[in-house]
C-alpha cells in the first residue's frame, strides 16, 4: 500500500466518525467502490445531513441524482428509483369538455391513413 492510500484510508476513517454509526458500513461500501447503489445513498443522505426523511422530501430537482435517491416512496415497483406515478397524458379543452391528448393525436393518425387504415 502506497503512502497515498494510507493517507486516503485515514481520511475515510476519520470521516466515518462524523457519520451516524448506521450508515457507517454503507458509506465504506460506497468509497470501496463496489456498490453504485451505496455510493448514491451515500451520496444523497452526506449532502442532506444523514436524516432519510430530508433525503425523501429533497427540493433539489436539479441534482442529477435526484430521480435516483434513495427513500422515496413510489406506488409502483419501487427498483427503478423514480417517484411518483407515470406521466398522465394532457388533457384538451374541446368542444363539448376535455379529450385525452393521446387519444386525439391517434385520431387524427388513422383519419391521415384513411377509413380503411391504408396511407
Amino acid at each position: 500500500m502506497n503512502e497515498f492510500e494510507k493517507r486516503h484510508k485515514q481520511e475515510i476513517a476519520k470521516r466515518c466518525e462524523d457519520i451516524p454509526r448506521r450508515f457507517q458500513a454503507q458509506y465504506l461500501r460506497a468509497m470501496e467502490g463496489n456498490s453504485l447503489r451505496a455510493a448514491i445513498n451515500s451520496g444523497c443522505l452526506d449532502c442532506i445531513g444523514w436524516k432519510t426523511k430530508e433525503v425523501r422530501h429533497c427540493s433539489n430537482r436539479l441534482c442529477p441524482l435526484y430521480m435516483v435517491r434513495p427513500y422515496q416512496t413510489c406506488s409502483r415497483n419501487n427498483r427503478d428509483g423514480h417517484s411518483g406515478d407515470a406521466e398522465q397524458p394532457k388533457q384538451m379543452h374541446v368542444a363539448g369538455g376535455y379529450r385525452n391528448e393521446r387519444k386525439h393525436k391517434s385520431e387524427e393518425q388513422n383519419a391521415q391513413k384513411g377509413d380503411d387504415g391504408n396511407e
